[in-house]
């Protein structure tokens, strides 16, 4: 499917573009992290390559290529990663929006692996206060 939707609209279209990032999301589900990252990578290169890194769209998925290396215990890889979306989803998005609440719970996911519990409790806070609104 993936192979027909990339010859038939191209690789950058945003069907050709779902398609891979919902086979990745499969694929992570399935425990197949080696073959979903080149593919969530893609994913992620191209939307940032066409709409930017300041899109919804853009922002979703490079919460879900955080979480891959979350899910493998590479938490100092997610760390980087995760702060950036974090940091863009603030800017653009600003806090309250439930994309920047997500980028946020995955960001808390992090610190308690890199020594710094008392950053995830902040983030955990900030959140459910939010929620709480």
């Amino acid at each position: 499917v993936l192979e027909e939707g990339a010859n038939e609209y191209g690789e950058e279209h945003p069907s050709t573009l779902v398609d891979m990032q919902n086979l990745s999301i499969y694929l992570q589900e399935q425990g197949k992290y080696e073959e979903a990252e080149p593919l969530l990578h893609k994913s992620v290169t191209i939307k940032v390559k066409v709409q930017g890194k300041e899109t919804i769209d853009t922002l979703q998925s490079m919460n879900h290529l955080v979480n891959l290396p979350v899910l493998q215990c590479k938490f100092d890889k997610a760390d980087e990663m995760s702060q950036e979306t974090v940091d863009i989803s603030m800017r653009v998005l600003g806090k309250e929006h439930k994309e920047t609440m997500f980028s946020v719970l995955n960001r808390a996911v992090v610190p308690p692996h890199t020594g710094n519990s008392s950053e995830a409790k902040r983030l955990h806070k900030e959140n459910l206060d939010i929620c709480k609104k």
